[in-house]
């Protein structure tokens, strides 16, 4: 099976929020360990589940981000 999409997209969501949150609590999903140490590791299912994690992470990074420029 052919998963470079999907382990593009989810690279995408990892470069995302290394740019919004660097140190964010998203670096230690157990899936997210799982993936970065073999990136043709996950099922299908959990190739689905962590994308929707990082995702999630992505929108608050960037809710917080948006907030913090109203503020200043």
């Amino acid at each position: 099976m052919d998963r470079l999409n999907e382990i593009a997209h989810l690279s995408v969501l990892r470069d995302v929020l290394n740019d919004l949150d660097p140190a964010g609590d998203w670096q230690h999903e157990p899936l997210y360990q799982k993936w970065r140490k073999n990136r043709y590791s996950l099922t299908q299912g959990e190739f689905h589940h962590l994308s929707h994690c990082l995702d999630t992470y992505r929108k608050r990074a960037e809710f917080e981000r948006i907030k913090q420029e109203r503020i200043a």
